[in-house]
Order: structure tokens, then sequence, then C-alpha cells
């Protein structure tokens, strides 16, 4: 009997592995975790109190750790002056921060959010689900029943991974960590409170913390990271917020813009209309939407067109938008799936309730696979924006571009890439 006709028989090796697949490999499970320590470093603001309009700045200090950005965390501790304010209401505790900026030690901007307040109200709205932001969010002031005294103030805390940078999957090395400048703008009384009574006079922000979720890795492996960060670089990928002010435009009632920005890969793009009476005004809430007016929209980049055809809405009101809301969230990625549903409604998305969250958008995303296949932009071939609304009104356009940005971090330096 030759060797193809004998019966095969199975290896230890292959035995062990039909036996784990089949969950009967009774052994203990490797060791793999490389971690010396884990604990919290604590770094405080250069200053103790803050006013609005003013700029909170952290120098960190992580020494030789390596950060979890996606569990660390921000904590502010603010207080009203002269009166009491509203509950914040659809924008939380990022109320108040008008912009953030991340450099390395070296002077590099790694990551700048303009209209920080506005992008992470969006975003969290369109992205997480009421559960959500009725526990965890809370903490940070969704949706909050809590009245801003003008005495003792409030606390609260804000994950570091709405910042951009720190949203990553990997473990941040210290080789950007260490010496990396935060710096917070907080924003004017009228854009992050909200009051129908007397109003505050300004707030003020005391006892500023970042609160680092920190790892103290093995020798052997701290060791190769730093050789790896000395020949080749280390590289860190996130995803970028690029914003743009188009302006405030009374006299007609179509925008037609390009965004000005060169990037490799632009994932998606987001426009929010509002009234311009309303951005920095104190009785009402400063971040919501125009009651949706958007009778058609377009983009294109070159010959490329998104959507191919043009979206248009014959009425306005809950009855005509369901194309248009049904498209915003496919652009969220909300709707080939039915177990993590967003917070918008059709009534918020029309603007018909308190909080109005209507806004134009549009998939960049070439592929079916990954979220990081977007388009090539520059000089010659912008992503031109094209807007109709019902009627003509003093409208301020904030639109933000989601595109790719890398970090190839050295011993002593780093390389920003969009």
């Amino acid at each position: 009997m030759n060797e193809s006709q004998g019966n095969a028989v199975a290896g230890d090796s292959l035995q062990n592995s039909l036996l784990q697949v089949n969950k009967m490999l009774y052994k203990m499970p490797p060791s793999l975790g490389i971690t010396a320590r884990r604990h919290h470093v604590i770094d405080f603001s250069q200053q103790n109190t803050y006013n609005n309009g003013q700029t909170v700045v952290f120098d960190l200090q992580t020494g030789s750790y390596f950060v979890d950005g996606k569990n660390s965390y921000l904590r502010l501790d603010i207080a009203t002056i002269a009166n009491d304010a509203d509950p914040f209401n659809s924008g939380g505790i990022t109320n108040v921060i008008k912009r953030v900026v991340v450099r390395t030690k070296s002077g590099k901007e790694w990551c700048r959010c303009e209209e920080f307040n506005l992008y992470v109200r969006n975003l969290l709205r369109y992205t997480a689900s009421n559960n959500y932001l009725n526990k965890v969010g809370k903490s940070y002031g969704f949706d909050d029943a809590v009245v801003f005294p003008s005495t003792t103030g409030n606390r609260y805390t804000l994950p570091l991974w709405l910042i951009p940078c720190f949203n990553q999957d990997k473990l941040l090395p210290p080789q950007i960590m260490e010496g990396l400048r935060i710096e917070i703008t907080l924003a004017s009384v009228g854009e992050a409170l909200e009051t129908a009574g007397p109003a505050p006079t300004g707030y003020v922000v005391t006892n500023a913390q970042i609160h680092s979720d920190a790892f103290d890795i093995a020798d052997q492996f701290k060791r190769k990271v730093a050789e790896m960060s000395a020949r080749q670089g280390l590289i860190l990928v996130h995803k970028e917020y690029f914003h743009s002010n188009v302006g405030t435009i009374s006299t007609s009632n179509t925008y037609n813009y390009d965004i000005k920005k060169a990037c490799s890969k632009a994932c998606r793009n987001f426009n929010i209309l509002r009234l311009a009476v309303n951005t920095d005004n104190i009785n009402v809430d400063s971040m919501n939407s125009d009651e949706y007016d958007v009778t058609r929209y377009q983009a294109h980049i070159g010959q490329d067109y998104v959507p191919n055809q043009p979206i248009t809405i014959d009425s306005i009101g809950l009855a005509g938008i369901n194309e248009a809301y049904y498209d915003t969230q496919f652009v969220w990625g909300k709707v080939n799936q039915t177990w993590w549903c967003n917070t918008v409604t059709p009534e918020e998305f029309s603007g018909s309730g308190s909080k109005k969250l209507g806004m134009v958008a549009f998939n960049l995303n070439k592929s079916h696979v990954t979220d990081l296949d977007g388009y090539v932009l520059n000089n010659s071939r912008a992503l031109v924006v094209d807007i109709q609304c019902g009627t003509s009104e003093a409208r301020k356009i904030d639109t933000f571009l989601e595109h790719l940005r890398v970090a190839k971090v050295y011993t002593a330096n780093a390389e920003i890439r969009d």
C-alpha cells in the first residue's frame, strides 16, 4: 500500500488545533501581557483659573509611559458669574470649547479642531446611541438637568478620544506623548451657555486636569519600540476634521463653494447651516441648526458626483425630508444595521423640536470593506459643494471635512502628513 492509499494520521499539532477550535483544549492560556504597571497620570493646566475666551494650556508629563487615548479624560470645574444659567442641552460640556490644538514637543501641529463644540455635538448625536448619551454622556453634560450655579459650579469630564488624534486603537508611545501640548480655547458666554432669565456676565473654569491612562511596558519591549522609532519611525493614523467657515450670505438661497484642503484621503464631509443671529446668542441654543430648508444638494470632485443625481426635497417638513434624512443616516453608516442607531430623529433633523440637528452630508469613502479609502483633494481637484435652500436667510455655514492624517514619530520629532 503506497502513501496515497494510506489513512492520514493527524499529528499532535493538528489534534491540538482541532481540540482548541472545538473548545476542548484543557490547558492554561498563554501569558500575553507585557505591562509591568498601569495607573493614571494626572497633569494640571498652567493656571488654576480661566475665564471665557481664554486658552487653557496643558503640557503633558507622562514620561516613559504609553498612554491609552481612548480611556483618558479631561476634567473641568465650571461656574457662571453673576447669574445662574440653564443646563447644557444638545452639546454638553463641549459647548464651552471653541478650539483645540495639539502640538508635539518639537512644536509640530499634530491636531487642530476649529469649532470643536459644533463638531463634537453633531458627531456624538450622529454616532452615539441614546443609551450612551443618557448614561455616560451625563458625565459631560449631555441632556443634563442640573442648573449651573453661580457660586460653587459643577464638575464635568470629557473623554480625550473626542480630540481626533487621541482616538487611536494603539497605545500612544512616549516618543509623542512626553511634552505634548494641548491648547483649549474657551468659547464666548453667548455661544457656550443658554438662559431665558438674567444672563451671566461670564463663566470660570477651575481645577482643569487631564487624567492619562498610562502603561509601564516591560523594558525589553520598550527598547524594541525605541529602536523602531529611531530607525523607521512609528506610524499613527487618525481621522482629522478640517473646518472651514463659508461665511454669512443673506441675499441668496443658493450656496456653491469649494473646500480648500489638500489631502490624500478625504472620507466624509458634513455641512451645518445655522441662523447667523443665533450663533452667539445666550437666549437660544447656539449649536442648533436652522430649520431644515434645503431643497437640493450635491457635491462633486472633478467628474465624480456625490450622489450621482442631486437629492431634491419637494416639500419642507416631516413629510418631505425622508430621503434627505435617510441619505444623511447613510453617510454616517447607520442604515445597514439595526443594533446601533443614533439619537437623531426625523423631528430633530427637520428642526421641529427643541434640538435642531439637520445637516447636509456627503460620503466620500470609495470602499465597501474599510472606511479609510477616500478621495484625493488638492488645488486642481477640490471638493465643490452645491446647496440650495427654499428661502434666503442670513445663514452661517460651517463645513467639516473628515480626512486621514498620518504622524510618523521618531525619537525627537515627528512628521505630520495629510
